[in-house]
């Protein structure tokens, strides 16, 4: 029997590629899972895409921050939010392959977590020549130790 994962998405002002992905998760090869997604006050039109994709999928679970909580508190209260063991993080602008969430559960052995190195691509969908681990390391990682979290997100990844 599949593992059930639970894939937290968190929103902002998202329309603009949001369908794509959701549409990128919605056929994936791993079928038992939650999307639970938390918005952070968009102002577009990134609630009613939930809303309308949430009415065709029971697996889709919704929620809307009261106050604008900020890139890391949002990703912090939907993890909270999941039901399952394991927990596939997620942006509103990325598109997942078919086979994304089997990869990653297939993968994970006894670590406590493991991300895809995926190809970046611009909002045309044209090919950047840059692998996501390359641009971590030189842009995102941060510099503060401390940060634990995002350490240990970017510091376990499979290629």
């Amino acid at each position: 029997m599949m593992e059930k994962i639970s894939i937290a998405m968190a929103t902002y002002n998202g329309e603009k590629f949001l369908r794509e992905q959701l549409d990128s998760i919605l056929v994936q090869s791993w079928t038992n899972f939650e999307l639970v997604i938390c918005d952070d006050c968009s102002t577009d039109k990134t609630t009613e895409i939930i809303a309308e994709y949430q009415k065709k999928d029971a697996r889709i679970k919704f929620f809307q921050n009261t106050v604008n909580l900020g890139f890391k508190k949002n990703f912090e209260r939907i993890i909270t939010l999941c039901a399952s063991d394991f927990i596939a993080l997620c942006d509103q602008d990325d598109i997942w392959t078919i086979d994304h969430l089997k990869i990653l559960y297939e993968n994970i052995g006894d670590n406590d977590c493991i991300g895809a190195n995926s190809l970046i691509v611009n909002e045309k969908g044209i090919s950047q020549n840059k692998t996501l681990l390359e641009y971590w390391l030189i842009h995102i990682l941060p510099e503060n130790a401390d940060d634990l979290f995002y350490h240990e997100l970017y510091s376990n990844m499979i290629q």
